[in-house]
C-alpha cells in the first residue's frame, strides 16, 4: 500500500562512494570520502493472530526527508528492491521473513518479480492498477512461476477485487474504510477460494480481535511500532 502515515519503522544505512570503488558498507578502504549517500526504507511489520511478526511490508522512503513523498511508481519500486536485495540484504532486512513489495502495472506485465527469489517475495498489486487482460496474463505466469501474490487495500468487494480472486493468495483488506458487510462478504470470499485474509491499518485491540472473528489470520497494526536492533540492523 502506498503509505504516508507510516508508524513502523525506518532504517537507514549510510554508504560511502569513493573514487574507482563502488559503494562500501561504512566507509571507504582508503578512508578517502568524496561523497555520502544515505537510503532509507520502511518496514510496516504483519502479525499473525498470535501476534508474531510473520512478514513485512517494504515501502518506500525518501533519502531526503524520511518520509513518504509523491514520486513515480515504478522509481518507488525499483528503489525498494533496490535496497531492500542488493543494499541492506533481503534477510538481514525481514529476519528470514517474507517481504511484501508493491508492483506497478509495468513491472507486472514485464514480470519484474521474477528476478526475485519466490520464497521471500509477495507480489502485491496495487489499488490503482488496472486489472485488464495483460496484468492478469503476466500475474497468471508469476502465480504460475510459485510467487505469492496479493491484491492490496482492497475497500469493496467489486467487480475488480472478484476478477482477481482466482489469482490472488492474500486479500488487503483496509479495515478502517471497508462497510461492516465488506468485511463480512470478504471473510466468506476468501473461505471459499482458500485466499488468506490481511486486515490493513488495525489500530485498536477490539479491531484486532475482531478481525480475528472474522476471519483473518494476518495483520497489521499501524499503532505498533518495532525496533530494528531486533534483527541487528
Amino acid at each position: 500500500a502506498t503509505d504516508n502515515s507510516f508508524e513502523g519503522d525506518t532504517l537507514t544505512i549510510s554508504s560511502v562512494w569513493t573514487r574507482g570503488t563502488g559503494t562500501e558498507m561504512s566507509q571507504s578502504t582508503t578512508g578517502q570520502q568524496d561523497a555520502v549517500s544515505t537510503m532509507f526504507i520502511a518496514r510496516q511489520p504483519i502479525f499473525d493472530a498470535n501476534r508474531e511478526v510473520r512478514a513485512y511490508e517494504l515501502l518506500y522512503r525518501s533519502a531526503a526527508t524520511r518520509q513518504y513523498e509523491p514520486i513515480d511508481g515504478d522509481v518507488a519500486t525499483a528503489r525498494v528492491l533496490v535496497n531492500a536485495f542488493l543494499t541492506f540484504g533481503i534477510d538481514t532486512l525481514t529476519g528470514g521473513r517474507q517481504a511484501y513489495v508493491n508492483f506497478t502495472r509495468q513491472a507486472l506485465i514485464e514480470e519484474f518479480p521474477t528476478l526475485l527469489p519466490r520464497d521471500r517475495l509477495v507480489v502485491e498489486v496495487l489499488e490503482n492498477v488496472r486489472l485488464d487482460a495483460p496484468v492478469l496474463n503476466a500475474c497468471r505466469r508469476i502465480k504460475e512461476a510459485g510467487y505469492t501474490l496479493a491484491l492490496d487495500d482492497v475497500v469493496g468487494m467489486d467487480i475488480r477485487v472478484r476478477s482477481f480472486l482466482d489469482k490472488a493468495d492474500v486479500m488487503k483488506v483496509d479495515f478502517q474504510h471497508a462497510r461492516p458487510d465488506d468485511l463480512a462478504q470478504a471473510s466468506v470470499l476468501a473461505n471459499q477460494r482458500g485466499v488468506t485474509l490481511l486486515a490493513e491499518k488495525v489500530e485498536t485491540e477490539e479491531q484486532f480481535e475482531k478481525a480475528l472473528d472474522l476471519g483473518f489470520t494476518r495483520l497489521d497494526r499501524k499503532s505498533t511500532r518495532l525496533n530494528s536492533s531486533h534483527l541487528g540492523i
